[in-house]
């Protein structure tokens, strides 16, 4: 990146001039029929992909039926990083399970083609794609009574996405009830493993036993992956009562960049925020702490009563310049405080107006 300090606080004034100047959007997609929620984008060889939690709509390519709850996945590809257009819905859930948001890493070459993994959460339970029949190891598999687990899928195009597994959180160090997980297990963004044993390292949004922090999983080739010990933060005296992680990217001054959303503090009426936290060191594992000067980007001050909106950030990788480049800081989300409180944050069939999703594309030195 371009600068050695963060100036992170830029990008949110942006952000608050953007919501006063709605004919100033950067870019907006809407597809034609059905709902979306919580875009992750990447650019690869010219085109940018956006991937979505979808609430199927008639006429969408991948859609059997109407849906009333986000149970597929939608990409749209756009040739200028601007006009989008809707491919497809792919990996649909059974009955009501709950497709969550996704996370997508270049993970090698094969043969000449690239390999993508994708992982996004889920409801889970065992009426998902795994076969209870077949053995699994300890942490693979969603069993009943889960909250949420992680499906994992691969792609040579990016557009065509296979299966591969599920994996749910281990008790030992994320929250459950009688070994059965009931916190957050869902999209977890994937780097390098800077650690003594090489290949990757990820960070899905998890509950941890004790303060909020991203959990940790571990992979040699990123496409099979092991639960770890959640992320260790020193968040200091200002905690948030959860924590959303929107990815972690290593500036020039050598540490890591860990951003997202997360609910806090208590003292601010747990309205939803934007965080930032950097590495102690050199490690992307870490441990982390609070980035004294871009910590607590954006909320809502003491009092507050109800959160009236969302804006997490998430960075969006442009593969035919990564890890050089400028990163982007891909959406802000705006929707109405009757649709929040109908919807607990998601647009839904029966909430109006909550079609409407829309996100930025912002840059911002660190």
């Amino acid at each position: 990146m371009a600068a050695t300090r963060p100036t992170m606080l830029l990008q949110v004034a942006a952000l608050a001039l953007l919501l006063a100047a709605q004919q100033s959007h950067a870019f907006m997609y809407r597809p034609a029929t059905g709902l979306t929620w919580d875009p992750s984008c990447m650019t690869w060889e010219g085109k940018t992909y956006c991937y979505f939690m979808y609430v199927c709509g008639t006429g969408t390519p991948g859609c059997a039926t109407n849906e009333t709850h986000y149970g597929h996945g939608l990409v749209a590809v756009a040739s200028d990083g601007v006009h989008f257009e809707t491919h497809s819905a792919f990996n649909a859930e059974a009955g009501n399970v709950g497709w969550f948001k996704c996370m997508i890493h270049k993970v090698k070459d094969v043969d000449g083609k690239p390999m993508f993994v994708m992982d996004h959460g889920t409801s889970g339970a065992v009426t998902g794609p795994d076969d209870p029949k077949t053995p699994l190891p300890n942490d693979r598999g969603c069993p009943a009574g889960t909250s949420q687990c992680l499906r994992f899928l691969k792609s040579t195009d990016a557009l065509n996405w296979e299966y591969m597994y599920t994996l749910h959180p281990d008790p030992k160090w994320y929250k459950n009830t009688n070994g059965v997980s009931r916190g957050r297990w869902d999209h977890a963004y994937i780097q390098e493993d800077t650690g003594p044993t090489g290949g990757f390292i990820a960070f899905p949004v998890a509950t941890p036993i004790g303060s909020p922090a991203p959990g940790q999983l571990r992979s040699r080739d990123g496409l099979n992956w092991t639960v770890e010990a959640p992320t260790v933060v020193g968040f200091g005296d200002v905690v948030p009562t959860s924590f959303e992680i929107g990815g972690v990217e290593r500036m020039e001054n050598g540490r890591y960049y860990m951003i997202g959303g997360g609910s806090g503090p208590p003292k601010a009426g747990n309205s939803y925020s934007m965080w930032t936290l950097r590495s102690n060191g050199s490690e992307v594992a870490g441990p982390y702490a609070p980035d004294p000067q871009a910590y607590r980007l954006s909320g809502q001050d003491k009092g507050a009563t109800a959160n009236f909106g969302q804006a997490l950030a998430a960075w969006s990788r442009n593969y035919d310049t990564y890890p050089k480049g400028a990163l982007i800081s891909q959406y802000l989300l705006r929707i109405t405080f009757r649709v929040c409180k109908k919807s607990r944050f998601y647009p839904t069939a029966g909430a109006q107006n909550g079609a409407t999703t829309q996100f930025e594309s912002q840059r911002a030195d660190i």
